[in-house]
């Protein structure tokens, strides 16, 4: 009873989607016309495809014969006939399509631009070692840390006359190079 009641269910589910022009035997579905947006198949496979130009808003209808694209102008038709002879190619070759490639992956370099270090060693004592730290953005916005360049660093003070910190002006600099930098000046 309870086989006989699901199998009378389905087929008057069967019927009524039948009345609406929607039929489905062993899982295929199968519907005179649809109507989508857009519609995403892993495969398709059909006789012919009707197509819209861009351009003129025309209807072609296409399909391969032979491994050759034929193209006619206007709707697909069951009955339809094609050409009995192909056009000069001078006049209107046939459509061919690019082979399948893969997707063209867009590839982002950064571009590292850094703020100057902070702090600067003149703010700190001679001979002192201090940690010096940036910020760096890429302007590309490439969402990665592929050739980031440091953004810290160790730093030690010295003075302009060399390694050693001094109190005053060593004897050198004020008899050697003091007087060379004044009368190049002039």
């Amino acid at each position: 009873m309870g086989s006989t009641l699901f199998s009378d269910f389905i087929q008057k589910v069967k019927q009524a989607l039948a009345s609406l022009g929607f039929f489905i035997e062993n899982g295929i579905a199968q519907v005179k016309e649809l109507v989508a947006e857009k519609i995403f198949a892993q495969k398709v496979k059909t006789n012919e495809l009707e197509m819209v130009d861009k351009a003129t808003g025309e209807i072609y209808c296409t399909w391969i014969e032979n491994g050759e694209w034929v193209k006619v102008k206007g709707e697909c038709e069951e009955n339809q006939q094609p050409p009995t002879e192909k056009p000069p190619i001078e006049e209107e070759p046939p459509v061919e399509e690019p082979p399948a490639e893969e997707p063209l992956v867009e590839t982002c370099t950064p571009s590292w631009q850094c703020t100057d270090w902070q702090p600067l060693p003149e703010t700190t004592a001679c001979g002192q070692t201090l940690t010096q730290t940036r910020t760096c953005t890429d302007s590309n916005n490439c969402g990665t840390d592929e050739g980031k360049p440091s953004e810290s660093q160790e730093a030690k003070r010295y003075s302009m006359f060399g390694s050693k910190c001094h109190r005053y002006l060593p004897i050198r600099y004020v008899l050697f190079y003091l007087p060379r930098r004044i009368f190049r000046l002039r």
